[in-house]
């Protein structure tokens, strides 16, 4: 798993309709200031968190923010995910316009 900044989003409602932008991102993206993770949390109780939440922390720590490069990827770092569970990655990522907060979930199902 590697996590990337100011990614190209490429969903058909995020894009000009017409016009000689068409095709091309309504908003660009900025300069991202900084980048915290939120989960999974680090927890004494269950090792596969814990070590999912230390991998994923060093890899955030390890951009070089601030930064307004393009797609700006962390090095890709193993994730462990139950069977028949799953892992909610979180992430605060702010820039001048403010914070956001991504998610994504990842599923195991055998």
């Amino acid at each position: 798993m590697a996590l990337c900044l100011n990614v190209f989003d490429s969903r058909g409602p995020l894009l000009h309709a017409r016009g000689p932008r068409k095709g091309l991102p309504l908003c660009q993206p900025g300069t991202v200031r900084r980048a915290r993770l939120l989960a999974p949390r680090a927890s004494r109780r269950d090792p596969t968190a814990a070590a999912n939440h230390q991998a994923l922390a060093a890899a955030i720590g390890a951009l070089p923010l601030p930064t307004a490069l393009d797609a700006a990827c962390t090095a890709t770092v193993p994730v462990v995910v139950p069977v028949n569970g799953r892992v909610t990655l979180r992430a605060l990522v702010a820039d001048a316009r403010g914070p956001a907060t991504p998610r994504v979930t990842l599923r195991c199902t055998p």
